[in-house]
């Protein structure tokens, strides 16, 4: 699904506009972005201001670090991300004090390798840490909460991101990683979890993850 080129303003309660990330385009971006490690950018654009402001995104599923050649190997991790220069990017499988990984905060060490702001959210404790998804930020992250979504095969979140892009104002980001079992059932009551959760909030918000 193509990302659309434009996307319309919004009026704020005061009457002037700014631009902002439409429900069209955020879900046209996620379904572009649900597979493997895929940029795309976002463009918001308002009527009082002409240039186009970008955000890159991206999401990829770090499997915990370990490349297709089962190696564990955070580093070569890191040099992928960077590799995509995107101002936001959604992780899933990290582990936060996992003995399988070292017993490493996947998402801190990542950050600071990147110069990235990170938040971490959990869906269970595992193997002596926790396991779950993470988001970098290239901006500060003004708050980070967890969605507790129905549990499937494994307990799952959604992890929710407030960030506030120079030029772009106040938005959502929002990482998912929906459960994968034989019967779909369980993947689309989490999808609708989400969205409930998405039609609640009172600004634009940008949708991410492994569906």
């Amino acid at each position: 699904m193509p990302i659309p080129n434009r996307l319309p303003t919004a009026r704020r309660p005061n009457g002037t506009s700014r631009g902002t990330l439409a429900v069209a385009g955020c879900l046209a971006c996620c379904f572009f972005l649900a597979a493997g490690c895929a940029p795309a950018a976002v463009e918001a654009i308002g009527t009082d201001n002409p240039t186009p402001t970008t955000i890159r995104v991206a999401t990829y599923n770090i499997r915990h670090g370990r490349g297709a050649d089962d190696v564990l190997d955070l580093d070569r991790t890191a040099r992928a991300i960077a590799a995509l220069d995107a101002d936001i990017v959604a992780l899933q499988e990290v582990d936060e004090q996992v003995e399988r990984s070292g017993g490493v905060d996947e998402a801190e060490i990542l950050g600071r390798a990147l110069g990235m702001h990170h938040a971490f959210g959990s869906f269970m404790d595992y193997d002596g840490g926790r396991y779950g998804l993470a988001i970098l930020s290239r901006w500060p992250i003004e708050s980070a909460t967890t969605w507790r979504l129905p549990t499937g095969n494994e307990p799952r979140v959604a992890l929710a991101i407030d960030v506030d892009p120079p030029g772009i104002g106040p938005c959502t980001i929002v990482d998912v990683h929906f459960d994968w079992v034989k019967d779909d059932g369980f993947r689309f009551a989490q999808a609708e979890a989400v969205a409930d959760r998405l039609a609640t909030l009172n600004r634009p918000w940008i949708l991410l993850g492994d569906f």
